[in-house]
């Protein structure tokens, strides 16, 4: 974002763009993402993941409308830190100004989403690890303590970062994709061990299990339809001054760049499998659609189409590979695979799209910056992967002292005490096996006696 962001006027046009996309995106996002889990994980999960994705959508709204955009994108910041309360829905500033041209309650709506999608995908890796009520808990203090805090530090023009290192993220691949995918590698490596992935751990493979397909397509697809708004939506947060030719990049760029990364990061995702495990696979092809978009979201504003393809399959092939790899750790339990279709990705994308601005031509940002200026922007992220993962890694440890885990496969609950009395499931099987057999032999008894 640019510093002269905040005018008192907006711009009619890009005002109903900015409404279209971002309603569009409101709504895809969430029920696109309710059904894509819902397809991968066990089918008694289905309720369940949708019910958590939805409450989810209304408390996360509601503290991002309350609190959370004004501590992100406020003008006044604490120490570079984080915001105040200024643009708070329940202060007056909040409908007095406008952000690049469109109101500024557009402007929170469609930050809102990118909001709403990194709580989506730590949600998703709790599944089978913690009940709902302590998975929303566990949503909102990563949102106030990490996503709020690196928001503000990379996409405010008073973040910390944004002052000192001059680093930016544009597309919302770093603090979105990449900061999650590693609060999910923390979650998959200490957390509670998940159920969804009912492979011996001893026999791990890379084959690519789901139990509803259809859903998991019908998802996947409102999915894609949902990032790629979002890639279109980015242009607010540079400021459209910044361009060397507007309409290019309004109209055509961001749209066109992430679906033929889509497309040609499915072709590569569906081309390994289909080289390694000689068959294809549709929900390989469509997690690869899926890391098509969002490896262009750093870049697909300001870099042209042909170069943003190359990049985007080049941060492809490199998220399969990791994707293969990280299925063969027998401690790393990453039911949901978002470390590397997410976290990967997202990560490339955001060092690639320092280094197309810094030693690359291709790109139609009216400056560039220079080597130095690659250097600290790529050194802010060890700053965000040091802070994401020790927060993580606190409140995970909280959580499993003082949290009622989701019980093992040969575990179930007795009373409302939750852990007062275990008994193996075998146990109860042969249990109600031998009375079923009592009952059985009771009832030939009665009815020889009858004949006879």
């Amino acid at each position: 974002m640019t510093d002269d962001a905040l005018t008192p006027y907006c711009n009619e046009m890009r005002t109903l763009f900015g409404i279209i996309t971002g309603l569009l995106a409101m709504i895809m996002v969430p029920i696109g993402w309710a059904l894509y889990q819902a397809g991968q994980l066990r089918r008694k999960n289905t309720i369940t993941i949708v019910m958590q994705t939805l409450t989810a959508t209304i408390i996360l709204m509601l503290l991002w409308f309350g609190l959370g955009f004004s501590l992100v994108q406020s003008p006044v910041s604490n120490f570079g830190l984080i915001g105040d309360f200024t643009f708070s829905i329940f202060m007056k500033t909040y409908n007095q100004c406008s952000m690049n041209g469109i109101p500024i309650h557009v402007f929170a709506m469609k930050e809102g989403t990118m909001s709403l999608l990194f709580s989506f995908i730590i949600l998703g890796s709790l599944q089978e690890r913690l009940f709902t009520i302590p998975s929303m808990v566990y949503v909102v203090l990563l949102n106030l303590f990490i996503y709020y805090p690196i928001t503000h530090w990379l996409r405010s023009p008073n973040g910390f970062l944004h002052v000192w290192l001059h680093s930016y993220d544009f597309g919302g691949s770093l603090t979105v994709h990449g900061v999650s995918g590693l609060v999910c590698s923390a979650v998959a490596v200490v957390f509670f061990p998940s159920r969804s992935d009912v492979s011996i751990r001893s026999q791990i493979s890379h084959r690519v299990k789901a139990s509803n397909i259809p859903i998991f397509t019908l998802g996947g697809t409102l999915l894609l339809i949902g990032l790629v708004l979002v890639n279109m939506n980015a242009i607010y947060s540079f400021g459209f001054d910044s361009f060397k030719d507007k309409k290019i990049v309004v109209l055509t760029l961001p749209m066109v760049t992430s679906v033929f990364s889509m497309f040609s990061s499915a072709a590569i995702w569906g081309l390994v499998y289909r080289v390694t495990l000689k068959r294809y696979s549709l929900i390989a092809m469509m997690r690869g659609a899926i890391v098509g978009v969002i490896a262009c979201s750093s870049f697909a504003s300001f870099t042209h189409i042909d170069y943003a393809i190359a990049l985007s399959m080049t941060i492809s092939a490199i998220s399969v590979i990791c994707h293969s790899l990280f299925n063969r750790i027998p401690f790393f339990d990453d039911a949901t695979r978002s470390v590397s279709v997410h976290g990967v990705s997202g990560l490339l994308s955001y060092i690639i799209a320092t280094m197309v601005r810094a030693i690359s031509s291709t790109h139609i940002l009216n400056e560039s910056i220079t080597l130095f200026d690659m250097m600290l922007h790529l050194s802010s992220l060890f700053i965000i992967i040091a802070y994401s993962l020790l927060v993580t890694f606190f409140i995970s440890a909280f959580f499993r002292m003082f949290v009622k885990p989701w019980p093992k496969d040969n575990q179930i609950y007795h009373g409302s005490a939750g852990f007062d009395k275990l008994e193996s499931i075998e146990e109860n099987a042969y249990n109600l096996q031998d009375e079923c057999d009592t009952d059985t032999e009771s009832e030939y008894e009665s009815y020889d006696a009858s004949i006879y």
